[in-house]
């Protein structure tokens, strides 16, 4: 569960996109909890009576505190945080609602769900509460209370379309097949996510409609071609119904999905464990940069360099994926700090060098081109990345330069031609 901790809307997971650079930074880099004490509150006996409600004022900054240790990998810290006031103020508006997300974050659904519950006994309408408390009886199997608490939200906001699909999904859990095939569909539709017609394709599966099912689980993979549960499904139906070789094809890569996927699981376990280092959330941020989530990536390097500023696979790994999103001088910022912490590492020059290019500053960034081969030999991919940039850039002869050395090395390189073409190179 993804949500800010002060809002009245809860968000389903992320959603993935693709990159390029990035994933080559990740790759090569490849092979947090906060460990402080949770502050005891002083209970002498000369401390002073406590409200029960903390001033608005404070209680905002409070939940801004918590939000910040959360996306910093500090979900320990902020839960001790939190029960502590919580404890001291049990009145505070809000507080167990974001004692109940952070709980649910970390699959804890037990423990979220008294959270939620406090929360809305204080705030019948609290949108928030009601579709985590919803979203926690689902994850434990109670669905027929989780059905109750969605249609007391969908009450409040008849529009909202995370609601409607954990409605559809709700209602096909408790067998009420028809009704869940049209909010499905009409969530899929509102939303356009390969989770909700993913799972709309696998409840028409369900129904014997093979052909439907089929361009759902199509239309998630126009969204998300790595959608493991709709490469499953689509995989299985295809090489059953007339297209095997690509049916095959889509049961491999399913195959290889389900091990990353697995390893992200791990990675985020470990991420989770009291002790954490940046390292762990370093290798998470790259596994998920591999699986395509870039925002997920973002928050695990950012988590990482919350914990050491000065690790340098969380710099070189957060400036490339900075750059892939196009946001240079972020990137910039993050580039200098790596060949700062590590001015032997080739990635960290090849780094600074991409932001400068795509500066327009030629000269600097072939200074830290020339560093980062001094380095370590580059491969085709990294004259392939420089190619491209030149050729964003406007330097077309540079750019084929560049390509004619991915070439050398690499003939049969699967861009060399879509580069070529963009070139207008025979």
């Amino acid at each position: 569960m993804h949500t800010v901790l002060s809002s009245h809307t809860v968000k389903m997971p992320r959603g993935p996109c693709t990159t390029v650079l990035a994933v080559a930074i990740a790759a090569i880099l490849s092979g947090c909890s906060d460990t402080s004490p949770p502050v005891q509150p002083d209970v002498s006996a000369s401390q002073p009576e406590l409200k029960v409600a903390m001033p608005d004022s404070q209680a905002e900054q409070l939940l801004a505190q918590l939000q910040q240790l959360n996306q910093s990998g500090q979900s320990t810290r902020a839960l001790a945080l939190a029960s502590e006031h919580l404890q001291r103020y049990p009145d505070t508006p809000e507080l167990n609602h974001a004692l109940g997300v952070l709980h649910a974050q970390r699959d804890d659904f037990v423990s979220a769900k008294p959270h939620f519950e406090a929360e809305i006994d204080k705030n019948p309408a609290h949108f928030g509460s009601l579709m985590g408390l919803a979203m926690s009886h689902d994850r434990l199997g109670e669905h027929e209370p989780a059905l109750t608490r969605v249609r007391q939200a969908l009450a409040l906001r008849s529009d909202d379309s995370t609601a409607l699909s954990l409605l559809g999904q709700t209602l096909a859990q408790l067998g009420e097949l028809p009704e869940a095939l049209d909010v499905l569909e009409q969530a899929a539709r509102q939303r356009n996510n390969a989770g909700d017609w993913s799972t709309l394709g696998q409840l028409l599966r369900r129904t014997g409609e093979t052909g439907q099912a089929i361009e759902a689980f199509e239309k998630a993979l126009e969204l998300n071609p790595r959608h493991a549960v709709s490469l499953l499904n689509l995989g299985q139906l295809l090489s059953r119904h007339g297209d095997r070789v690509r049916g095959e094809a889509m049961l491999e890569q399913h195959r290889e999905l389900s091990l990353l996927n697995d390893r992200i699981d791990h990675l985020q376990r470990s991420a989770r464990l009291e002790g954490a280092t940046a390292a762990n959330h370093a290798a998470l941020a790259n596994a998920l940069l591999q699986a395509g989530d870039m925002q997920g990536s973002e928050q695990a390097y950012r988590a990482a360099l919350a914990i050491d500023p000065d690790f340098p696979p969380a710099a070189i790994g957060l400036s490339a994926l900075l750059i892939e999103q196009g946001r240079i001088s972020e990137a910039t910022q993050w580039a200098v700090v790596a060949v700062m912490v590590a001015p032997q590492d080739m990635q960290s020059h090849f780094v600074l060098g991409m932001t400068r290019l795509l500066k327009g500053d030629f000269d600097a960034a072939e200074k830290a081109f020339a560093d980062s081969r001094d380095r370590g030999q580059w491969g085709a991919d990294a004259y392939i990345h420089v190619a491209r940039a030149l050729l964003q850039a406007g330097a077309g002869e540079r750019a084929a330069q560049a390509l004619a050395q991915a070439r050398r090395i690499n003939p049969d390189h699967p861009d060399i031609s879509e580069i070529e073409t963009r070139l207008e190179i025979p």
